[in-house]
């Protein structure tokens, strides 16, 4: 399974900053499905963080860039993996 999840800086009004993060994680995870030719079926439901999580100061404009992101993981299934 594929999950992707989107953040936003905490700049500016929280209700769009959670849009923001939820229409980059719904952006990546089209692309993923679109060229990466992933099946829809192995992602699971865009994440919308917002501005929870943060990995830079907001504080600076480079913290403020970190903190827009789409983190994007390949999660295993141990059981099927025999792990």
């Amino acid at each position: 399974m594929i999950e992707v999840k989107g953040y936003a800086s905490s700049a500016g009004n929280t209700e769009l900053n959670q849009q923001l993060s939820e229409d980059r994680a719904d952006e990546v995870t089209n692309i993923l499905v679109q060229q990466g030719h992933i099946p829809l079926t192995r992602m699971l439901a865009p994440g919308a963080m917002g501005e929870t999580h943060q990995i830079g100061s907001d504080k600076t404009e480079q913290g403020q860039a970190e903190n827009r992101r789409v983190v994007v993981r390949v999660l295993q299934n141990k059981a099927i993996a025999g792990v």
